[in-house]
């Protein structure tokens, strides 16, 4: 990338260039503002700025995966094409760090690797579109570690002599990013067991809000002077030793877009702590849980920990728009329903019910009253079921045909559980809309935000109503910048119905409190679908991260907020 800008006033001698590193992407560059004049002059220049982005050369490939057994000597090499300038590249080995997410980086205070030898030049000048190859070796030492990882570092070294467009008697301030690559060579080590797996400590693992579902997160510390390789596998287990759901795979974040099986291999380098983690593959609820964490190397069992954990109601908002736990293991899904009389509409839909308890039991469905009249055409097939212990049944929802509905109508499908014999355990009313023709509009009345304390977690609560005819899935997004840039991004409602005439209130938590400061503080909410979000703004002070938000004096603004 380039950046350029021509200014009359600065002399010839003023030529500046900055080297920044860049490996796979770079961010745009801002742009360059001159100082201001105290003698303005109508003879200044506009500034111009241009922009391109493009690696100096490509290197393939990044990462070797070699086998070889204890005292073996590995050959290998990579291709490195040069692009359309030229270039002059220093080639070396180097020690690596890896950060809490899995992204591995040079680490060049620490000593370099003495196991890697460069066969091939180790300061290499390529001409625009030449190709050249690096070519190393290194022994396989005698260890008990069954995985090993060592790097090469290629990085640009700056030509002085960089001709840029524009008169020779005008000054230029140039940016001049500089392309590296950190390469890898990872080994299996052949014969060897993979004992020293075991020496990896697991000090925590919690399950924690992302985007409003669950996710399971687990920490890992290598303290030993080598790599490793394992798989980490979860369990959720009751108090009373009952399996939740199937056995889940945790990730590295950083190999996440992987496809299996290699996303579900994590790499940690010497001296590193690791955080391993994935969203729960099936829905959890209110309880004391024990997360069963198990350990493997190469499909071999290494060792098992065990963590309590602690579900509150409301820890996972976006799961708790999506399903419902009617009695103890019996969920139902979806947790509203909406059927619709225009074109393109759907007339049916369905609600499906899981037994995941250890007993059979006894369904009843009925319809209720919310709205209208809509509750007398509205039919629910089969009315009364049995299921067994795993068993789930579809119930389809729909609505007779011989009604004429001018307005939106609102109704409950009224759900009861039941043992074989004996009294209901659970019910829970879903809402069903029925949308008509009618042109009324959703209109959503927002409160100011304010700051509360919730299950130990802080946030902000807004106050919402719906004052129109229609339902409206709420959605909001609630961003905190202080005064360096820096922000907090927290969402909330996730589709949760706001039903005609109700008053709810959307919860901005945050995992941690933000630290004491000024804030700017700005809340979204989606109204009508192709409308812009209601938009609230506000300057407040943060004293202390469990007191209050002192505003500032301005008003809130409530106000769409439009994008170009």
């Amino acid at each position: 990338m380039t950046a350029t800008m021509v200014h009359r006033y600065l002399t010839p001698l003023l030529l500046a260039c900055l080297s920044f590193s860049m490996t796979v992407a770079q961010d745009p560059v801002e742009e360059l503002t001159p100082n201001e004049r105290v003698e303005k002059s109508s003879d200044l220049k506009a500034v111009q700025v241009q922009q391109q982005v493009k690696p100096a050369f490509l290197i393939q490939p990044l990462v070797h995966r070699l086998q070889g057994r204890k005292g073996q000597l590995l050959k290998f090499e990579f291709l490195i094409e040069a692009h359309d300038r030229a270039s002059r590249l220093e080639i070396r080995p180097v020690a690596m760090m890896q950060q809490e997410n899995g992204v591995i980086m040079p680490d060049e205070k620490a000593p370099a690797p003495d196991l890697i030898r460069l066969t091939s030049a180790a300061s290499v000048d390529l001409t625009a579109a030449e190709e050249h190859k690096i070519m190393a070796e290194l022994r396989i030492p005698v260890t008990t570690a069954p995985f090993l990882s060592y790097g090469i570092l290629v990085r640009e070294i700056p030509l002085d002599d960089q001709k840029t467009d524009g008169p020779d008697d005008e000054a230029r301030v140039g940016i001049r990013f500089v392309t590296q690559y950190l390469l890898r060579v990872d080994i299996d080590v052949i014969g060897v067991k993979g004992d020293s797996v075991s020496e990896l400590k697991f000090p925590d693992a919690t399950l924690v809000s992302q985007d409003g579902r669950c996710l399971a997160r687990v920490f890992v510390e290598n303290t030993t002077d080598t790599a490793m390789e394992f798989s980490l596998n979860c369990q959720l287990i009751k108090e009373n030793t009952q399996a939740v759901g199937k056995k889940f795979g945790l990730v590295v974040p950083v190999r996440a877009a992987q496809a299996a099986p290699e996303r579900y291999k994590a790499r940690i380098l010497p001296k590193t702590r690791l955080r391993l983690e994935e969203f729960l593959p099936h829905p959890v609820f209110a309880g004391d849980y024990t997360l069963v964490a198990e350990v493997s190397n190469q499909g071999r069992f290494i060792r098992k920990m065990e963590y309590d954990i602690s579900i509150h109601d409301g820890d996972f908002p976006a799961q708790d728009a999506r399903i419902v736990r009617v009695a103890e293991d019996v969920t139902i899904e979806p947790t509203q329903i909406e059927l619709s009389l225009r074109k393109g509409g759907r007339r049916m839909e369905s609600i499906s019910i899981r037994n995941g308890s250890l007993q059979k039991i006894v369904v009843q469905l009925s319809p209720e009253q919310l709205q209208g009249e809509f509750f007398k055409s509205l039919q629910l097939r089969p009315d009364r079921f049995e299921l067994s212990p795993g068993q789930s049944r579809k119930v389809v929802v729909t609505m007779s045909a011989d009604r004429d509905e001018s307005e939106h109508g609102y109704a409950y499908a009224k759900l009861t559980v039941s043992p074989e014999i004996g009294e209901a355990t659970g019910t829970h009313k879903i809402p069903i809309a029925l949308l008509t023709n009618s042109e009324s509009k959703a209109r959503l009345v927002p409160g100011n935000p304010q700051w509360v304390i919730s299950n130990d977690r802080s946030g902000f609560t807004v106050p919402v109503q719906n004052d129109s005819l229609r339902h409206i899935p709420l959605g909001g997004r609630l961003s905190l910048s202080d005064e360096f840039g820096r922000g907090f991004v927290v969402e909330s409602g996730f589709g949760r119905w706001l039903l005609p005439g109700q008053r709810d209130e959307l919860f901005f938590g945050f995992r941690e409190p933000p630290p004491p400061g000024t804030y700017e503080l700005q809340v979204l909410l989606n109204q009508n679908e192709g409308e812009p979000p209601l938009q609230m703004t506000q300057t407040i002070r943060l004293q202390s991260p469990l007191e209050d938000i002192v505003p500032a004096p301005e008003e809130i603004s409530s106000k769409p907020s439009y994008r170009e």
